[in-house]
């Protein structure tokens, strides 16, 4: 039996892995961009630490999910699918890129765009370097 691994290190944060599933619907507002949306919350542990304390989102329960990295350049979240909505996609990537986006419906262009991008950041994109700065 594994009794822990290091991550990344990327967030400053730790999870203890417990024997209960959480999977359930999620609502709630990311807190880089302000935006509503709607994913599912998966997981079997705790994750605490203090990238924590800045969370990336809130649900309408008012609990905190995720961490922000103290540099703003990380984030991590327990809620899945949240690229699948398209207003929160559409408002992150203009948060990040300081461009407007041009709204597209996910379920409409999941494939189509998904092959695209990964071509897209295979030719323009180093990751090495995304890596190095993001420490």
């Amino acid at each position: 039996n594994i009794k822990s691994i290091d991550g990344i290190g990327l967030l400053d944060c730790e999870t203890t892995m417990s024997d209960n599933k959480n999977l359930s619907p999620y609502v709630g507002v990311d807190t880089i961009t302000g935006t509503k949306f709607n994913g599912y919350e998966m997981h079997m542990g705790i994750t605490t630490g203090n990238d924590t304390n800045n969370p990336f989102s809130i649900d309408i329960n008012n609990k905190k999910d995720g961490a922000i990295s103290g540099c703003g350049k990380v984030f991590g979240s327990y809620v899945h699918s949240i690229f699948n909505d398209d207003d929160f996609r559409q408002n992150f990537l203009k948060k990040i890129t300081g461009f407007e986006i041009e709204k597209q419906s996910y379920n409409k262009n999941v494939e189509t765009t998904l092959d695209e991008l990964a071509c897209h950041i295979e030719k323009y994109i180093d990751i090495d370097e995304i890596l190095k700065i993001s420490y």
